[in-house]
C-alpha cells in the first residue's frame, strides 16, 4: 500500500490540505502518516508537555478529516526538531512514497521574515514532494 507523509503545522491551512489529500485519493488503499514538528526554535518557552498536548490536538484534527474521507489507515506522530530536516529525515526512515504538504503561499518579505518549510522540502528532500498552495 502506498505511504504517504502528511506534514502539519496546526494552520487552517493544514486543515485545508488534508481535506484536500481526502479528495484527492478518494481509496482507502492509501497509509498517510500525519507529522506535526515541534520546533526546537520556537520562541515562546512552553515545557514539553504544553508542546505535546498540543501536538496532540492538531494531529486529531488532522486524522479525524482523513478517516472521516473514508481512510481508515492513519498514523499520527510528532517530533521535535527542525522542520524541514525532520521531516525530511521523517520520510526517508519511514520509506514514504510522497510528501504532500499545503503551503500558505507567502511571498516576499513575509516568507523571507518566516521562512519556508514548504521550500526547504522541496529542495532537501529524497521523496516526491507535492505542494499544496492555500488561500489561507
Amino acid at each position: 500500500m502506498p505511504r504517504i507523509l502528511l506534514p502539519v503545522d496546526g494552520s487552517e491551512c493544514s486543515k485545508k490540505t488534508a481535506e484536500y489529500v481526502g479528495k484527492l485519493f478518494p481509496s482507502p488503499d492509501f497509509d498517510f502518516i500525519v507529522l506535526n514538528v515541534i520546533s526546537i526554535n520556537q520562541g515562546v518557552r512552553l515545557n514539553h508537555q504544553a508542546y505535546e498536548n498540543i501536538a496532540t490536538e492538531v494531529l486529531d484534527d488532522i486524522k479525524n478529516i482523513l478517516t472521516g474521507s473514508g481512510h481508515p489507515s492513519v498514523r499520527a506522530e510528532y517530533r521535535y526538531g527542525d522542520p524541514v530536516k525532520t521531516i525530511c529525515e521523517f520520510a526517508d526512515t519511514e520509506d514514504v512514497d510522497k510528501i504532500i504538504m499545503g503551503t500558505h503561499g507567502h511571498t516576499g518579505l513575509k516568507k523571507f521574515i518566516l521562512g519556508s518549510v514548504a521550500e526547504g522540502i522541496l529542495e532537501h528532500a529524497n521523496k516526491p514532494v507535492l505542494i499544496y498552495k492555500n488561500i489561507c
